[in-house]
């Protein structure tokens, strides 16, 4: 769905590897990741690759956290105002997973684990995807049937291709 020209930024965390598995990349300048430790980098780093590169697609992909991370409201807001549209997939397992997986390599039989309780479930889940919509008229879709994804990326990349931002809200399953 994506030429060699897209450009990819990627704060998918827990769900790098896959990423990477999956959408390869071979042309210099299309692939970025976070380069530091902080969470929430991939709204203004899609904005500001949009800016630089108006006739590119620019694609963030990024999990729930990192998403809410980014401050989606004013990313959104000014995607619209200053006609900056860029695409946006979220890997929504509806928690923090990368705090899970830290607490589980320092206390692999800890009590978290004996509980099944780290405290990092978002139950109930937001419509994240609503966010971009309310906030800068982005198109917005909630994702639950893996049958359905093709379709909606690609309504997405027309949607992006015609001056409009684009989220959508993809329910993997991570628990």
């Amino acid at each position: 769905m994506l030429d060699e020209d897209a450009v990819i930024m990627s704060e998918a965390i827990t769900n790098f590897a896959t990423v990477n598995k999956h959408l390869p990349r071979s042309k210099p300048g299309t692939y970025f990741s976070m380069g530091a430790s902080s969470l929430g980098w991939n709204g203004g780093a899609a904005f500001g690759a949009k800016l630089a590169s108006k006739d590119k697609l620019i694609v963030s992909l990024t999990g729930d956290g990192s998403y809410v991370f980014s401050n989606p409201t004013p990313v959104h807001w000014m995607s619209r105002k200053y006609e900056v549209p860029f695409l946006t997939v979220i890997f929504n397992n509806e928690q923090w997973n990368a705090p899970k997986f830290s607490t589980l390599g320092v206390h692999p039989n800890g009590i978290a684990k004996q509980s099944d309780e780290f405290f990092t479930y978002f139950t109930p889940s937001s419509d994240l995807a609503k966010v971009a919509e309310a906030a800068g008229g982005a198109y917005a879709v909630t994702v639950s049937d893996p049958n359905v994804l093709t379709e909606v990326l690609a309504e997405a990349v027309n949607v992006v291709n015609n001056g409009r931002s684009a989220v959508v809200d993809v329910r993997v399953t991570g628990r």
